[in-house]
């Protein structure tokens, strides 16, 4: 290692570089050269020189100088084809919505086209920098709220005709993508509402059907219970109505035999009341019966005097046969004689006593006789039944009073 206290060469150290003057440069050139230096146009030729980059370099940086400044000035076209879209029952047009949007603070200078085509050969034009369209199924895309499916706008521009506008319409796409998605977003924050709100009064529906499911699930198991019951009835019923069809069915037969019976008593009926008719006799003919029926009304009533005469005659043998048994007792001479009569005596007693009851009936009989005979005479025509019963019980008394005057006289 060098000592550097030790003496060095001055033929060894380096020397510094000498500064270049303007004067010096001058100096090297040739005498044509500096008389060239002399006239005024060379001058003006190095000044020209020098002034253009210059110009070119203030051009350049007035072109780049804050280039979003002036943005509101910088034309672009706009193209609205949205159609709009309904979702549970609400209509949405985020297209125009949008525009809106976009027309309260705009970015650009916004030039309206009637199509998108329109936009497209006005970019090229050069008329203006780019083209924003919203296409028509924007709205539909956008409420949807589908990954596959969601609302887009069109960009149009030439890098052709302006690199710079370019970037700038790139720049004021970010700018109506965040504006887009604040729209959208309480757009879908409405409709969630909605959802939400539809989805409660849903919920409060399936409730109330819910328990309306359940009452209704009571009601059919009580009606299941009642239509089993019935049921059973029901079978019961028709074996019941089964057993009544065959009884009806019998009872129908023999109703029809006995209307057949009915039938043909009727018409036997008919032609014994049309000879009972021919047979009747005339009210000339029945005058003298009817006549002979009230004598015979008047002997019966003296008849019936008579017998009772008769009654209260044959009390007071009675009496006189009881006191006849008691003179006997006190007849000495004639007991023999008298006690040998006393049973045919007492035999006459007995029949006198059956023949006064038998006439007795005969005679109650006969004045029954009488009285009906009496009754029906008037309505003859239309009771004969009655008055052949009534003459028959007649000719029975009478013959039963006959034979009770024959015992009675027997008795005697």
């Amino acid at each position: 290692m060098p000592d550097p206290t030790a003496p060095t060469d001055p033929a060894l150290t380096p020397t510094p570089p000498r500064r270049r003057r303007l004067r010096d440069d001058y100096r090297q050139l040739t005498p044509s050269e500096r008389r060239l230096w002399r006239a005024p146009l060379m001058w003006g030729a190095a000044l020209a020189i020098l002034l253009v980059p210059v110009l070119y370099v203030a051009i350049y940086l007035a072109g780049v100088w804050d280039p979003y400044g002036r943005l509101t000035d910088l034309p672009v076209a706009l193209v609205n084809s949205d159609a709009g879209t309904t979702f549970r029952g609400k209509t949405y047009h985020l297209g125009r919505d949008l525009v809106g949007e976009l027309r309260q603070d705009p970015p650009v200078k916004l030039i309206d086209y009637p199509s998108e085509q329109a936009a497209q050969e006005a970019v090229r034009r050069g008329e203006v920098y780019f083209a924003l369209t919203v296409p028509p199924d924007f709205s539909r895309r956008a409420v949807a709220g589908q990954s596959r499916e969601h609302g887009e706008l069109h960009l149009y521009s030439s890098p052709g005709l302006s690199t710079f506008a370019s970037r700038v319409g790139s720049s004021v796409a970010e700018d109506i993508a965040r504006t887009l998605n604040g729209k959208l977003g309480s757009s879908r924050w409405d409709i969630v509402q909605t959802s939400l709100a539809d989805v409660q009064r849903g919920l409060r529906d399936l409730g109330a059907a819910t328990r309306q499911l359940r009452d209704g699930a009571a009601r059919l198991e009580n009606g299941a219970g009642q239509l089993a019951q019935g049921a059973t009835a029901l079978r019961r019923g028709v074996a019941s109505a089964h057993a009544g069809g065959e009884q009806l069915t019998r009872g129908a037969g023999d109703l029809a035999a006995g209307v057949s019976r009915l039938t043909n008593g009727s018409q036997q009926l008919g032609a014994g009341l049309r000879q009972l008719a021919q047979a009747a006799p005339s009210e000339a003919q029945l005058r003298p019966l009817q006549q002979g029926a009230a004598e015979l009304a008047r002997g019966g009533a003296a008849l019936a005097g008579g017998l009772r005469q008769l009654q209260g005659g044959t009390a007071e043998l009675r009496g006189g046969a009881a006191r006849l048994a008691q003179g006997t007792g006190q007849l000495q001479g004639g007991a023999d004689q008298l006690a040998a009569r006393l049973p045919e005596l007492s035999r006459g007693l007995g029949q006198v006593q059956g023949g006064a009851a038998h006439l007795g009936s005969g005679a109650a009989e006969l004045a029954q006789g009488a009285g009906t005979l009496r009754d029906g005479a008037a309505p003859l025509a239309a009771q004969l039944p009655s008055l052949r019963t009534g003459l028959g019980q007649l000719a029975d008394g009478a013959g039963r009073l006959a034979a009770g005057a024959q015992d009675l006289a027997g008795g005697l």
